[in-house]
């Protein structure tokens, strides 16, 4: 699974999609052995809210001190309600995860929006859409939606901030090791510029460009959107194979019946602020 782990004062809290969250806590309970400690699925406890874009720091400071850097963590007092907020930037804008006993998350969000209208600043909620549309702009791939248990950890893309190549030994630690330092994943997550004016579905093959055939399948798409931040261009995560993973490869797909043309690039630079691809 892929973890947000967040050590608090009496506790460590597992951030987790739901649909693992019975899964790692068998796994972690299984580990116990003289440990003084319990593990138990704590879904119906917590909440999380997802706070994102170019004002969400300035209003979190509102509460308190807020993490500057990556996956920082700060306690914060949000009207009398304690919060931990995390620092991901998933989006292309700054932004915090929440954490919160579910039970007060809406007096919580409340206070929030409050806050934030008497400064100028409109915090509001957005559907998957939209929040979608953004993470995929801000070249964030999501677990069970882009990558899986069954993909290695460098096929994510995400090795270097997912994996400790420092610390002591853990289940599957030989097989990381070996990739990272002797070989290279058959295939990784990678980004697509669309050339064309065409959205391909998750799901769509895709194909080496330089191929006269679409006989050989080089790749997949996992996620796409239109991205407002592009112009409104099409824009994609894909996992491709080895042959086509560099920077700059092109490759060519089937969308809304016709054929189009896309350049591989980095997650982090699907789009580039103020400029159209």
């Amino acid at each position: 699974a892929d973890l947000l782990i967040a050590a608090m004062e009496d506790s460590i809290l597992i951030d987790v999609d739901i649909n693992q969250a019975d899964l790692v806590t068998t796994i972690l309970s299984d580990h116990v052995f003289t440990e003084d400690v319990e593990v138990r699925n704590a879904t119906s406890d917590w909440y999380r809210i997802g706070l994102h874009g170019p004002e969400a720091e300035s209003l979190l400071g509102s509460f308190g001190e807020t993490p500057e850097s990556r996956l920082d963590a700060a306690s914060l007092d949000i009207g009398g309600i304690a919060a931990l907020a995390v620092r991901r930037d998933q989006v292309a804008a700054p932004g915090f995860d929440l954490f919160l006993s579910r039970s007060e998350v809406r007096t919580a969000w409340e206070t929030i929006r409050s806050i934030g209208s008497t400064r100028g600043i409109r915090a509001r909620t957005v559907g998957w859409y939209a929040f979608n549309a953004a993470r995929i702009e801000g070249g964030t791939p999501f677990f069970n939606i882009d990558f899986a248990s069954t993909n290695l950890p460098h096929e994510s893309s995400l090795i270097e901030s997912r994996v400790s190549f420092t610390k002591g030994c853990y289940p599957g630690q030989e097989i990381v090791a070996r990739m990272q330092h002797l070989g290279a994943p058959k295939q990784a997550l990678r980004g697509l510029r669309i050339h064309a004016d065409a959205l391909p579905v998750a799901g769509t093959q895709v194909f080496a460009a330089e191929d006269e055939t679409l006989a050989e399948q080089v790749g997949v798409i996992t996620s796409s959107t239109i991205s407002p931040l592009s112009g409104a261009a099409p824009i994609a995560i894909a996992m491709l194979k080895k042959r086509v993973v560099e920077t700059g490869s092109k490759v060519r797909i089937h969308a809304e019946g016709i054929a189009c043309e896309a350049v591989v690039c980095d997650l982090d630079s699907l789009v580039s602020i103020g400029e159209q691809s």
